[in-house]
């Protein structure tokens, strides 16, 4: 359980509280965007990061309108920009952005970290489309970069949240480094059911990349090389970060009955513990499908 200073009752009053300031009136979010990000509400995804960081299911309520907010604005960029690639080209309306700045600023959370984060998301999304394009080339290291900041999105809410729960920076910060390589692995899992349908509408996907670099066979191979030094790079992070971040972690992974437990247990037993999760994750690590070599 995360080591939270903020009350329900001061949570509430800061998210649900006041009417904010006037920027909160200017944000135009259409209905198609908010669905979008409601439907994340309802993904097994968000509600292993609500126990990650502790999160109960009142206060989840509470967290509830500004995380579907603020998934919104991604979900409208993500349009922008797939519509930009049909155009062939990459001049996108940034508002999308400068409301998440201004969300973020309203509650005192667009610091240095943060707007670097809005950097890497404002990045990805340029960066795909520009190798869906042949604008740039499709390489390993194109690669990679993509995948390291296609989830600067949860990169930006996990910290949002557990900032408002006035956690630890130091948590924090490990808990961002920890979560990283994982956030990596489970990407390419979210293209593993969707490949033929990337295939047939043109769209990225990790998978279709390794292809495309690699040849079918041998792409499979080494994205199955990557996949473990993924999870290498995460159990070298778990030696890093504190007992409080491991004990996150783990709430994310295992039963509730069974956190009391591990609380009582060393430091080196509870990393053990939490590599031999990461390694043995089948979810975050699910069986890649037969590539294809695309034509």
């Amino acid at each position: 359980m995360v080591q939270s200073t903020a009350t329900a009752e001061e949570l509430r009053e800061r998210i649900l509280g006041p009417d904010g300031p006037e920027t909160w009136t200017s944000s135009r979010v259409s209905y198609l965007e908010s669905l979008k990000a409601s439907r994340v509400m309802f993904l097994e995804g968000y509600d292993s990061m609500l126990r990650m960081i502790g999160v109960n299911e009142d206060t989840a309520k509470v967290f509830e309108p500004l995380v579907i907010h603020f998934l919104a604005l991604v979900y409208q960029a993500d349009l922008a920009y797939e519509e930009a690639q049909l155009n062939g080209d990459f001049e996108v309306d940034l508002s999308w952005r400068r409301d998440m700045e201004e969300l973020l600023e309203s509650y005192g959370l667009l610091d240095e970290r943060g707007r670097e984060r809005l950097d890497d998301l404002q990045r990805y999304f340029e960066l795909e489309g520009q190798l869906l394009l042949g604008e740039v080339e499709v390489t390993e290291e194109s690669v990679y970069e993509v995948l390291s900041i296609r989830s600067s999105d949860i990169a930006l809410v996990t910290p949002l949240m557990l900032n408002l729960l006035g956690t630890d920076p130091r948590v924090v910060e490990e808990m961002v480094q920890v979560c990283k390589p994982l956030y990596m692995l489970w990407e390419i899992a979210d293209d593993v059911p969707s490949y033929a349908k990337d295939i047939a509408a043109g769209s990225y996907s990790t998978i279709r990349m390794y292809a495309r670099i690699f040849g079918a066979e041998r792409g499979r191979v080494k994205l199955e090389e990557f996949r473990s030094r993924l999870v290498e790079r995460a159990c070298v992070e778990i030696d890093r970060i504190s007992v409080t971040t491991m004990l996150m972690v783990l709430a994310s992974a295992v039963p509730d009955w069974l956190l009391p437990v591990l609380r009582r247990l060393p430091r080196p037993v509870l990393a053990r513990i939490l590599k031999t999760v990461a390694r043995q994750d089948k979810q975050g690590r699910p069986e890649l499908p037969v590539l294809i070599d695309e034509k």
